[in-house]
């Protein structure tokens, strides 16, 4: 289900409906009925199981750090960086968005955290 989802670009619409059918697909693994009363969050305990936005953005994460990493002429690097391109092409630019950050500051959190 998640397969390429570290270049998907996501709204918050999308990133909402992918958790709520995330939560359906553990409440129906577990056969947790709607008259059970169990909660969203109980049922995350009950799995120790995060939310599918979560692994994405590990994901987004991981691959922005190995392209960080690579040589600065690197194919990859250079799309990243929007390098020698007519426009700037920013494989992470909503995630920018959402967080209202820079590159720079996006890498120095990746380095941090020991994702980079």
């Amino acid at each position: 289900m998640l397969y390429g989802s570290q270049c998907w670009a996501l709204s918050k619409a999308d990133a909402r409906k992918i958790d709520a059918l995330d939560q359906w697909c553990l409440r129906r693994i577990l056969d947790i009925r709607w008259y059970h009363h169990v909660s969203n969050r109980k049922v995350r305990r009950m799995t120790e199981q995060p939310p599918l936005t979560a692994i994405i953005q590990k994901r987004r994460l991981m691959l922005f750090g190995h392209l960080a990493r690579m040589v600065e002429t690197a194919d990859a690097r250079r799309i990243l960086t929007g390098v020698h391109s007519r426009a700037p092409l920013h494989l992470l630019d909503g995630h920018f968005e959402e967080r209202s950050i820079s590159a720079q500051s996006y890498l120095r959190g990746c380095y941090r955290a020991g994702l980079g």
